[in-house]
């Protein structure tokens, strides 16, 4: 039977197992409770100082715990500052204007409650809700919005994402405390949907004016603890925040409750803890020591099901498990370093690559193969028609040795005794890179360059950015984003803008290929200025399908598998999280805004052991 545990005791476990575990014989200790323990008032990692908590006891089945991947930012909460601990603090400190279910498309007003785009698409106008809070007490007026924007604008680019609001936003008026109107700097229809509605990876969150005024954006942290710092308008606060533990309790004044917008959450207390890999994952879920803690690749969550039921992902059943996350497994080349600078080696390495083996072999067959950047979440409104004919007419996706030999000619190599592509007497020796989380794949990949006559080495790299970033790796295994909603945000990478030299840093990570087409540029720049409109026969779509051709015909990078993250929870102590079932939201917890949703649907199972 499996036992509840007092969460000091709970906690140190996570501790030694995320420094230690990794084997599947990894142990886990078990305390004979016979019934349920509360949460103790005094948490404590090693030496950690006791934390009062602000709801008494807290009992196990009152608390939600989350599984992180990686280090916790400790001691960094702004909302506006690189390397803070948003990402997590994000969940119940936090909130947004807007979230989007992203499965169906639906708005979700929060903060805000709606806005109306100008009719040349040059301007926004924002109502904010009335009766928002900060945990303080203090309104959340335009001012704050006002604040947040033009601060990010004048410290770009040292501020989070402040290039893309100095880009986009001219200037910021505040008509009224509930009413603000914004001035972009050209027509940009999708601007303030992608930037303060999606919530995909990065989180546009609000600072507190009153709170950051007179503080240095750049070096402000946002946490004092005995000053009451961090401070949102999100249902909880921060008691404790340490490289192994993050942990907020539930405000009993919020403004949700206090105006009648929302109940509040149930769980009183959040906890996020560091998990090493996820066969640490599969062990706390054994012992229902967290709640939500991450994917486990296929073979280990069936291991993981079939022995605690309690334990699902987004699907009920395998092989595709997960669900789409706007992104795709690619391998990328910096195309002004030779030979990766020519087509026709970047069209052999294409060919080289057997996209369903790939998902057959790396992730058990619990995603498919990827051509072009379009996500499930788009694919039906976009991929069906023309821009299918096009796939059709070039057949990328294809795996072929005849034509990575007829294509590693045209580029003048030839393969030496050995077997190795090689030109003027050297072997052309490909080192690529990946991170961790995608490790299943690079094995795989480097089997097939080398079956394909390519001298290939691999190796986990996940300070990949250093080398990746500056121009000096030239060949990487990452992933393409930004596919969710239009063919435009899905080709934007793409946009020669971010084609900087070699030595200066990428301004955007997906396009450190630093690949520099005028056409595509044309193009997106005019798909820019427009609302996309799916129409068969329309101009927008004219410009879709020709920007398909640029890239077929040039491949910048080869797209391999879309990302399906098997995202998993143990339902011992909780229910209601978000799955394919009842997709109120998309499933990612770990980086997507509207996952906070999940605070607001959850309800205990009736556990108490």
């Amino acid at each position: 039977m499996k036992q509840s545990y007092r969460l000091s005791s709970c906690i140190l476990m996570l501790s030694l197992i995320t420094s230690a575990c990794g084997a599947a014989t990894t142990p886990v200790a078990e305390a004979p409770v016979a019934t349920e323990a509360p949460v103790a008032t005094e948490v404590a990692v090693a030496a950690e100082a006791p934390v009062p908590a602000a709801n008494g006891e807290v009992l196990r089945s009152e608390t939600l715990i989350f599984g992180s991947p990686g280090p916790m930012a400790a001691n960094n909460f702004s909302p506006i500052s690189v390397g803070s601990g948003v990402d997590r603090g994000t969940y119940g400190l936090f909130e947004a204007l807007f979230y989007t279910n992203l499965n169906t498309g639906e708005l979700i007003p929060w903060q805000a409650e709606s806005y109306t785009l100008s009719s040349d698409y040059t301007g926004v106008t924002l109502k904010l809700r009335k009766g928002v809070t900060w945990c303080d007490g203090v309104p959340f007026t335009g001012d704050d919005v006002k604040f947040t924007w033009d601060t990010l604008i004048a410290g770009a680019p040292d501020l989070m994402d402040s290039a893309k609001y100095k880009e986009y936003i001219k200037n910021i008026t505040v008509v009224d405390p509930l009413t603000v109107e914004i001035t972009l700097n050209k027509p940009a229809p999708r601007f303030f949907k992608d930037a303060f509605t999606i919530g995909h990876e990065n989180h546009y969150n609000i600072a507190p004016k009153h709170l950051f005024k007179d503080q240095d954006p750049k070096t402000y942290q946002f946490y004092d603890l005995e000053k009451g710092l961090p401070c949102g308008t999100g249902p909880y606060h921060v008691v404790s925040s340490t490289p192994e533990q993050l942990i907020l309790d539930r405000n009993e004044k919020w403004w949700g409750t206090e105006t009648g917008f929302s109940k509040a959450p149930a769980p009183k207390r959040l906890i996020f803890v560091p998990i090493k890999d996820e066969q640490a994952c599969a062990n706390l879920y054994a012992s229902n020591e967290v709640d939500l803690c991450g994917d486990l690749q296929p073979g280990l969550l069936s291991a993981t099901i079939a022995a605690d039921p309690e334990v699902r992902s987004w699907a009920k059943e395998g092989p595709v498990w997960g669900a789409p996350d706007g992104c795709g497994y690619n391998l990328g080349f910096n195309t002004t370093t030779p030979p990766y600078n020519d087509v026709n080696v970047r069209l052999a390495f294409n060919y080289a690559v057997d996209r369903q083996q790939v998902s057959d072999l790396a992730y058990e067959s619990s995603n498919h193969p990827y051509i072009i950047p379009f996500s499930s979440y788009m694919q039906a409104s976009w991929q069906p028609g023309r821009v299918q004919a096009v796939l059709d007419k070039y057949d990328r996706g294809t795996p072929s040795q005849a034509k990575v030999e007829e294509y590693m000619g045209k580029a003048g190599f030839a393969k030496n005794g050995d077997g190795w592509w090689a030109k003027e007497g050297k072997v052309f020796e490909v080192n690529f890179i990946y991170l961790t989380f995608m490790k299943p794949i690079g094995p795989v990949l480097e089997q097939q360059f080398k079956n394909a006559g390519f001298k290939t080495t691999s190796k986990i790299d996940d300070k990949w950015d250093a080398t990746v970033f500056s121009g000096d790796q030239p060949i990487w295994v990452v992933v393409h984003c930004s596919s969710l909603t239009d063919p435009f945000e899905a080709y934007t990478p793409y946009h020669p803008k971010w084609a900087v030299p070699n030595g200066t840093t990428c301004t955007l990570w997906m396009g450190c290929s630093r690949w520099a087409n005028k056409e595509m540029g044309e193009l997106l720049d005019k798909m820019e200025a427009i609302p996309s409109d799916a129409a068969q026969d329309g101009k927008y779509m004219d410009w879709v399908v020709r920007a398909t051709e640029i890239y077929l015909e040039e491949m910048p990078e080869v797209l391999i598998t879309e990302e399906l993250h098997p995202i998993t929870y143990d339902e011992h102590w909780w229910t209601g999280f978000a799955t394919a079932d009842d997709p109120y939201v998309a499933p990612y917890y770990c980086c997507w805004s509207a996952s906070n949703l999940y605070l607001y649907r959850v309800q205990p199972t009736g556990a108490t052991e």
